[in-house]
């Protein structure tokens, strides 16, 4: 279930779990929830409201008008923001210092980017990745690699229509190809695009791994906006149609992705897995 800064009924928390009532005002009610529980990402949403967010102690506090609550930073995987949110240097401060990925999205819930913290502890990933980008030929290879992924997604999604009795005609076969596998820049418009950048983003800071890293040339290899629409791919084909996700309130359909997010999860880190087996190969080890 995916925690936003909205009014919830009576004795629930954002997160779906019960929690205390604070004796304050009714129009002030603030919500506090234990910091123990899986993490979850925080949606704020201030295109209808403004929301203002700051800190309490090691939680995020969050006010929207009369409404207050907070929320641990211990329960928080990654903040998604979009629309009229002011935020108070020390919050930003805090998720950074707590490894919260805090992403923007524009109108459309599209990302727009992102504030990350600085990479602590790189992981073996990590360094193949920096001598990776100093190669010549790093685009080349690179975006060979991401059509292979995007390709593989594909198979896989035709597996599954034909062993549902839907199988894909060929010119639908070859039209997912040509349009989802020789682009580079995939993207399906909707809310699951900034919710994949989010996740991606959060799993990079978890494994030790940049989002960018700059090549010798200027260029720059954009790691976590590729893992994005690699798994909002994913997440199309599992729709069931290439045109669009599954039709739904938004909010609804946020939940859909958080049901599924350890599976999204899984998949990222399928595709590091298969990078950094791919950059063994392509890296001539050190002597």
């Amino acid at each position: 279930m995916t925690a936003t800064a909205t009014k919830h009924s009576p004795g629930s928390s954002a997160f779906g779990a019960a929690a205390p009532q604070r004796q304050t005002p009714a129009a002030a009610a603030v919500r506090l929830f234990d910091a123990a529980g899986p993490r979850k990402p925080l949606h704020l949403d201030g295109r209808a409201h403004p929301i203002e967010v700051g800190t309490a102690g090691p939680a995020l506090a969050v006010a929207r008008g009369a409404q207050r609550m907070q929320f641990p930073l211990a329960r928080l995987s990654r903040v998604l923001v979009r629309g009229r949110v002011r935020w108070d240097g020390e919050a930003l401060a805090l998720c950074l210092r707590q490894r919260v990925p805090v992403v923007f999205l524009d109108s459309r819930a599209q990302p727009i980017g992102a504030a990350l913290a600085l990479q602590a502890q790189p992981g073996a990933l990590d360094e193949l990745l920096s001598d990776f980008v100093e190669r010549p030929d790093w685009r080349i290879c690179y975006e060979n690699w991401l059509r292979s992924q995007r390709l593989t997604i594909l198979l896989r999604w035709r597996r599954q229509r034909a062993a549902l009795g839907k199988p894909l005609a060929r010119t639908e076969w070859n039209d997912a190809v040509r349009t989802n596998v020789y682009v580079p820049q995939f993207a399906v418009p909707g809310p699951e695009a900034g919710a994949a950048y989010g996740l991606s983003l959060a799993v990079l800071a978890r494994v030790g791994v940049r989002s960018q890293y700059r090549a010798f040339d200027g260029d720059v290899l954009a790691l976590g906006a590729d893992l994005g629409r690699l798994l909002d791919l994913f997440i199309c084909t599992q729709a069931g149609t290439l045109s669009s996700h599954f039709d739904g309130h938004e909010r609804l359909r946020a939940r859909a992705f958080e049901a599924r997010a350890a599976e999204h999860e899984s998949f990222v880190l399928t595709l590091l897995g298969r990078l950094r087996r791919r950059l063994g190969e392509w890296i001539e080890p050190w002597p």
